[in-house]
């Protein structure tokens, strides 16, 4: 953090909801936070804004200040939809990356907690995972992950898909 601390994100068995904790540089605890909107049984990911921590899982978002406190929350209604994975946007907000059947899935989410846009990509076959979704220079986002040849995780395949700033599929590659 700005401060030379440092947040963990991570799940409370005994308090049953995502925990995340602010520590000093020496380890002290500052705060210990539990929100019990986040499922446990999803991936859990996290990016640090200017003015805060905004914490994702399954269809589910949040934005935390400094301090802990819940700014906002929101339930994305999008069916099917599996986070895989976050990434920062150019104005303090975060794209979310993830998949819905055969679909690789884009929400933009703004800092104020605004739904921007939502956009899908079909792909050919279901098996895939999203390892991280960046902005480039041009304003467009790219997307990579792991594309498998069968339910059983088989013979895996880099894939990479790049969109543009109005959200127009560029490229699908396997490799």
């Amino acid at each position: 953090t700005a401060d030379g601390g440092y947040l963990v994100l991570g799940y409370s068995w005994t308090s049953r909801g995502t925990a995340l904790l602010k520590f000093t540089a020496d380890g002290d605890i500052l705060w210990n936070k539990i929100f019990d909107v986040l499922p446990f049984l999803h991936n859990i990911v996290s990016h640090r804004v200017s003015d805060g921590i905004i914490v994702a899982s399954a269809s589910r978002v949040l934005k935390v200040n400094d301090s802990g406190s819940v700014v906002w929350k929101k339930s994305l209604q999008i069916n099917g939809f599996q986070l895989h994975a976050m990434g920062l946007s150019s104005d303090n907000g975060v794209i979310l990356a993830g998949k819905s059947s055969r679909k690789v899935v884009l929400v933009r989410v703004s800092s104020d907690g605004k739904v921007d846009w939502k956009a899908t990509y079909l792909l050919k076959d279901p098996w895939f995972s999203i390892s991280n979704v960046t902005k480039t220079s041009d304003d467009g986002y790219v997307i990579s992950g792991t594309k498998f040849n069968g339910p059983n995780y088989e013979n895996p395949d880099g894939l990479v898909v790049k969109i543009d700033s109005k959200q127009r599929l560029i490229f699908r590659k396997k490799f």
